[in-house]
């Protein structure tokens, strides 16, 4: 498919509010393919927690599966209303509708990470004309793989000859024997990232996705003899502003000669998946200290290989792992993402009864942190407490207890901002038993110099913009910015009467911008002709040319004639002629895929 290309799982407006969908399905579909859309639709209800469900009056954004000529989706939710999902010839198979389903969801090609190139390789020289834009690399800003590592088995991943114009391979794995192109079922990552990304909180007994401020779990069987040959992964998700403690109330794993943990253990890292900083592998009996995490997420995975290990006495008795259990809870941590937001827990019988937490948040050197605290309510306030003793919230401009107090806190307040004078800024919150109902949120971001007062150095052809961490160029009215982020290009408005003149998008031969919208008048002013030679053309590829597009009309007085409009593999005739009194052309496209657009010869004789 060729649209999909439209949104990214990073954007979170894109997500389908509450995961649920609402659809129509063509009445153009037989009833064998209308049960197919329903079988995926129900595969992925019954593994995650978005929903499908029959449009209803109310519903403005839906989506609508359409008997058409391509297999396409966008990615995610458009917010446009209706959007479609294109289910072509050959298309209504299972698999097929299963991974249209996925884009739908908010999921792009598992071969469009970021990492992609560590894990396959593209063999461009093998790709048909015109679908290179399907083997695009994007961005971390577009796409967020969770933390989750690739999966080469995912029903997001292109097969091998995708797309081949030889027959040959266009997708070749880097690692060998893996399987890539199944259309058979969502893959386990596949779940887990559906369910993080619409923070379903599904927890089995061997793993799952917790949203919750504290809990507890334990490994399978417990307390009785830990299965052999399983991996089990928790990911834990707190509220935002919130980090977490985890707890090894008990542990009894297999520990190897030398205190190895290779076949019985429990790795933790600091996030949502593998691809988090490591914390540690633990084994044994001895339970770890209290583990706490720096963001909002906490990965627990369970690994148990094969049979136990033989005693090395030689008699026939093994020892029996009884496995782990934790517990979690609401913890204070260090925030250091150059934004953010801190909420007290609200699980806790809806107050902060007898807590004491501590946030601590780190922004790059050179920044300063810009603290707003939108709300603090502590009822009950005691009068007697006149030196804020007994429940309070205390802002430190430092990194420890001891740094400097900006403000101390004890009462009811609303939108009390402030600055720190460094990268470090320390915020701490205590609640006395007797205190009921309080509660706490505040957001944070970090401020930098401005860096558009180094003129010498920004080179910004007509305007620049501040921006923390950086600063982008930006322009007037009537142009677009350039590939280089620096210059400006005009949109192209003009018109031409007589003479020879190129028309091409602008920036060609580089790819043209986003949000161009260009037109070109040319004038034929005593009934000459007018010609069009196309030299090069490479817009967006999309059935009905919707979003990148040139289009051309020949205007008179009697009357309006549409030569075309095109894109993709759709293209302009090579020669166009017109003896009408105006040739308008206009190119537009939108704000996602770009290509390095189009050059024309003008000739008015």
């Amino acid at each position: 498919s060729s649209r999909e290309r439209r949104a990214a799982t990073a954007v979170e407006s894109r997500l389908w509010p509450g995961g649920v969908i609402p659809y129509v399905i063509d009445a153009g579909f037989s009833n064998e393919s209308r049960s197919v859309i329903q079988s995926a639709m129900t595969h992925w209800q019954r593994n995650t927690c978005v929903r499908f469900r029959p449009r209803m009056h109310q519903d403005f954004d839906y989506v609508f599966f359409q008997r058409g000529r391509t297999c396409c989706s966008f990615v995610g939710r458009t917010g446009n209303g209706k959007q479609t999902l294109s289910v072509g010839p050959g298309c209504d198979m299972f698999g097929i509708v299963l991974h249209e389903i996925g884009h739908l969801i908010g999921f792009w090609h598992e071969h469009s990470r970021p990492d992609r190139d560590d894990f396959v390789n593209i063999l461009y020289e093998n790709v048909k004309d015109g679908e290179r834009h399907n083997f695009e690399k994007l961005w971390k800003t577009q796409i967020n793989s969770l933390g989750q590592r690739y999966d080469y088995m995912s029903i997001m991943h292109y097969g091998s000859r995708y797309f081949t114009k030889n027959g040959r391979e266009t997708l070749s794995p880097r690692q060998s024997n893996v399987m890539i192109g199944q259309r058979t079922a969502l893959s386990q990552m596949d779940i887990v990232q559906a369910n993080l990304l619409y923070k379903c909180h599904r927890v089995t007994d061997c793993g799952g996705t917790i949203f919750a401020n504290s809990g507890n779990f334990t490994s399978p069987n417990y307390p009785n003899e830990l299965p052999s040959n399983i991996g089990c992964a928790w990911i834990i998700t707190s509220e935002e502003g919130n980090t977490i403690t985890l707890n090894v109330t008990d542990m009894d794993l297999q520990v190897e000669d030398g205190g190895e943990c290779r076949n019985e253990y429990i790795e933790i890292r600091d996030g949502m998946g593998e691809l988090a900083p490591l914390i540690g592998r633990f084994c044994g009996n001895d339970t770890p200290t209290s583990i706490a995490s720096s963001g909002r997420s906490l990965w627990l995975q369970l690994v148990s290989r094969g049979p136990p290990v033989p005693p090395v006495d030689g008699t026939t008795h093994y020892s029996v792992s009884r496995g782990f259990a934790v517990s979690f809870e609401p913890g204070g941590g260090k925030l250091g993402q150059a934004t953010g937001r801190i909420k007290s827990p609200s699980n806790i019988e809806t107050s902060l009864q007898g807590i004491d937490c501590a946030w601590q948040i780190v922004v790059p050197e050179g920044y300063y942190v810009a603290l707003t605290i939108e709300n603090v309510q502590l009822p009950g306030y005691d009068r007697s407490d006149h030196q804020c003793h007994l429940h309070f919230v205390e802002i430190l401009d430092g990194n420890s207890s001891d740094s400097t107090t900006i403000n101390r806190l004890c009462h009811s307040s609303q939108g009390v901002g402030l600055i720190s004078s460094g990268s470090h800024l320390r915020i701490i919150l205590k609640s006395s038993p007797s205190l009921q109902h309080a509660s706490f949120s505040a957001s944070y971001t970090a401020i930098d110099n401005n860096e558009c007062a180094e003129v010498d150095l920004i080179q910004c052809e007509h305007r620049c913009l501040n921006t923390v961490g950086g600063y982008r160029c930006s322009c007037h009215a009537g142009y677009v910015l350039a590939m280089d982020g620096k210059r400006c290009e005009s949109t192209c408005a003009f018109f031409i009467t007589w003479g020879k003149a190129i028309l091409q998008s602008p920036g060609f031969p580089d790819y043209y911008p986003n949000r161009v919208d260009c037109v070109w008048r040319i004038v034929n002013r005593r009934g000459r002709h007018v010609r069009l030679r196309f030299r090069a053309f490479e817009v967006e590829n999309q059935e009905d040319c919707t979003f990148d597009y040139l289009a051309i009309m020949e205007t008179s007085r009697q009357s309006h004639r549409l030569i075309g409009r095109f894109c993709g593999s759709k293209l302009p005739p090579t020669i166009v002629t017109s003896e009408g009194d105006e040739l308008w052309v206009k190119f537009q496209s939108d704000g996602t895929v770009q290509r390095r657009g189009f050059s024309a010869l003008v000739e008015v004789e």
